[in-house]
């Protein structure tokens, strides 16, 4: 899904999309993260777990 589509079915800015997508906001209460976990039909900690290296 692109950043319109996601801007479209989420209702949230670019700018706070930008935000989530650095790591700015992690916190799975936050209702713009559920927000968009619920557009990518996944679940809230698949988007805002940190990667293991």
């Amino acid at each position: 899904m692109g950043i319109r589509a996601l801007e479209r079915t989420t209702g949230l800015d670019r700018s706070t999309l930008s935000r989530i997508e650095r790591g700015l906001i992690q916190d799975s209460a936050e209702p713009s993260v559920r927000a968009i976990a619920a557009a990518l039909h996944v679940q809230v900690d698949a988007i805002t777990r940190e990667e293991k290296t």
